[in-house]
């Protein structure tokens, strides 16, 4: 289970420490005393040079991808001032608390990328017979192919797979992110799929969680890092319109507060944003 948190500039490239106050940076990044098994970033920016501009090789694009995994804490990583000043106009956080029994290795730190999608979950896909990597490849809802192109080795890049294979279908993206969860819900009801996903053009963040219990280690856990209060509220989602620049939507553990304009995704419903215009709409998940 990890952390997760993704905002969509659309007046100008801005840094996390443009969209967030200081002490809200803070916060988010204290979650990684908890959330300490690595941690990862991935921005979309609009590009410094005109598009299209020939430069000695391939032609230069409108918007580039800029990736940071580590599998250090994101509170003792020196590269964390850097990436947190990075200047986006759309971009995905993640702070990995890894699932039990999948490596700690770079190969498993999200975001994941894969034809121009990055991508990040918080969840474990598992039940009380064990998880989803453990059925033979022949029961996957991918091959093991479509699996290895994700770069990643975990039952989230598994979810990643899917996703990818049902957007090449017919090119919608938040359908294509509803069906993999449906699929995955029909073998997994009590997993849960809160995600964040992010191209070009579009950010999409799920709301789509489990309403059984959070485990008992990992609340034996918030509560002895002084996180006991945001245990209720796991794996609830929040976000924040930037007036006429875009949103910001993220878990929770940092200060969320509703009279500073933080309001709750309803579970079982993502929001899906156009990071050009900064418009976004909330669309039900079925359960």
């Amino acid at each position: 289970m990890c952390r997760l948190l993704a905002y969509a500039a659309t007046k100008e490239n801005k840094s996390l420490k443009e969209i967030l106050t200081p002490t809200q940076v803070e916060g988010y990044l204290w979650m990684s005393t908890i959330h300490n098994d690595g941690w990862g970033a991935a921005h979309m920016v609009d590009a410094s040079d005109s598009a299209h501009i020939e430069d000695g090789g391939a032609p230069s694009r409108d918007t580039t991808t800029s990736i940071y995994k580590s599998t250090e804490s994101a509170f003792l990583d020196p590269m964390v001032e850097a990436v947190t000043d990075q200047q986006a106009r759309s971009a995905i956080f993640h702070l990995r608390l890894a699932t039990p029994g999948i490596p700690l290795e770079i190969d498993n730190q999200q975001p994941f990328s894969c034809d121009g999608i990055t991508f990040s979950h918080n969840g474990s896909i598992e039940d009380d017979k064990g998880s989803i990597l453990d059925l033979p490849v022949e029961e996957w809802p991918v091959t093991y192919e479509e699996f290895e192109r994700t770069g990643g080795r975990s039952d989230s890049a598994l979810l990643f797979a899917l996703i990818i294979r049902k957007y090449g279908e017919d090119g919608n993206l938040v359908k294509a992110m509803i069906d993999a969860i449906a699929w995955f819900r029909t073998k997994y009801p009590e997993a849960t799929f809160n995600c964040a996903l992010q191209t070009e053009d579009a950010l999409i963040f799920t709301h789509a969680a489990s309403e059984g219990p959070l485990s008992e280690e990992l609340g034996k856990i918030y509560t002895e890092k002084g996180f006991a209060n945001h245990i209720a509220d796991y794996r609830d989602i929040k976000y924040r319109e930037l007036p006429g620049e875009g949103i910001v939507i993220a878990s929770t553990g940092f200060s969320q507060r509703e009279k500073d304009g933080w309001k709750e995704l309803p579970n079982n419903a993502l929001i899906a944003v156009d990071t050009h215009t900064g418009k976004y709409e909330t669309v039900a998940i079925p359960h």
